[in-house]
């Protein structure tokens, strides 16, 4: 009898790997309430927002960067809550802050075959996905092992469709022998014919290209137009060119919370840990972007990581609420079942009352007379 064993590397916590990751940004034939500065999904009462930092015309392709941020920030994993992770590892807190041309994501861990013989060790690499920069999530069939085995794990296809008929196509290149910890290669074009790769460089079909450079990112006509600096602590700014070639700046501004969720699942364990997330985000004209979070019902001092408000520069605000029961989380995958919406222009609200139905389908019945 063949029996493989899979062994997480370190590069991912145990959560990462087993968790379902959540469904965000604007999926292919999704539908979706526009509320101008947000959308919020339907399907899943997701709400997604971009806070714009630079658009760079260039020669086919322009460099463009926003702060984005999806509320679905949990997901469960077995039986413990889990906050959704970035493609380093690193929990994001709903929150695409630096990655200008989106990310590429997999999954690697250590295979083991027990065969016949010794075991045979591989690599598995899965789970692959691109996130674009409007933070959709486009998923890639691929499950490969870096070698033959006994055990006959597949070692292709390395190129797929995306599953949610966005017409994403991926490649996967250069995989390393076990126990090499060499990265691998992986290349993911649009249906428009743009390639993005690993490290963040997009190409058009006509060979102009924006991407990641010493000091900054270049736009396709070689100008610096965006630097992304992190070295002052808690801040994140982001430096544009503007019309006439000066640099001005947005700041991003970090502050860390005790975090902790209270969903009240039968069953499930809650969590609890600290993060950092954006509180402010400064304009060059002096004004800025207010960022609160949602209180943890329960327990004083803390937070669910979920965005609870957004005070814009303007003056007017949008406010975010999930009504009892479960504070509002879908028990069975951490999507959402009830959201409230207020939306203000400084001057008078509406507010919106999101519920979503689970239709239960039956099997065909025979009545007989």
């Amino acid at each position: 009898m063949r029996i493989a064993s899979l062994v997480l590397v370190t590069l991912l916590v145990a959560f990462a790997v087993i968790a379902q990751e959540p469904n965000t940004g604007y999926p292919p034939y999704g539908s979706f309430e526009d509320g101008r500065f947000d959308a919020v999904n339907r399907q899943n009462l997701n709400v997604n927002f971009a806070i714009p930092v630079v658009v760079s015309p260039g020669r086919g392709l322009d460099l463009a960067h926003s702060i984005v941020y999806d509320s679905l920030t949990w997901k469960k994993s077995g039986n413990v809550w889990a906050p959704v992770v970035d493609q380093t590892g690193a929990f994001s807190w709903g929150w695409k802050k630096e990655a200008v041309a989106g990310a590429i994501y997999y999954k690697k861990v250590t295979a083991k075959c027990f065969a016949s013989g010794p075991p045979e060790t591989v690599w598995r690499f899965y789970d692959f996905a691109y996130v674009d920069q409007a933070g959709t999530r486009h998923s890639f069939p691929i499950d490969v092992y870096s070698a033959p085995t006994s055990c006959g794990f597949p070692t292709d296809p390395l190129e797929g469709d995306s599953t949610n008929g966005s017409g994403y196509q991926i490649e996967v290149g250069d995989i390393p022998q076990w126990p090499s910890i060499a990265p691998i290669t992986v290349t993911v074009w649009s249906r428009e014919g743009i390639r993005i790769t690993s490290d963040g460089t997009m190409t058009d079909p006509n060979g102009n290209y924006t991407g990641p450079v010493t000091g900054g990112w270049k736009d396709t006509v070689g100008r610096i137009a965006l630097i992304i600096d992190s070295s002052v602590s808690p801040y994140i700014d982001y430096k544009y060119l503007d019309s006439t070639g000066t640099y001005q700046v947005i700041r991003l501004t970090l502050s860390t919370f005790s975090i902790k969720t209270n969903f009240g699942c039968p069953g499930v364990t809650e969590y609890t840990g600290s993060g950092a997330v954006p509180t402010a985000i400064s304009l060059p004209n002096g004004r800025s972007y207010a960022i609160e979070y949602e209180d943890t019902p329960g327990f004083p001092g803390y937070k669910t990581g979920r965005v609870s408000k957004v005070t814009l520069p303007t003056g007017g605000f949008y406010q975010y609420s999930y009504p009892a029961p479960n504070n509002g989380i879908n028990c069975a995958d951490g999507t959402v079942n009830k959201l409230t919406r207020v939306i203000n222009d400084a001057t008078s609200s509406a507010t919106w009352q999101f519920v979503r139905t689970q239709i239960m389908t039956c099997p065909p019945f025979l009545v007989q007379s």
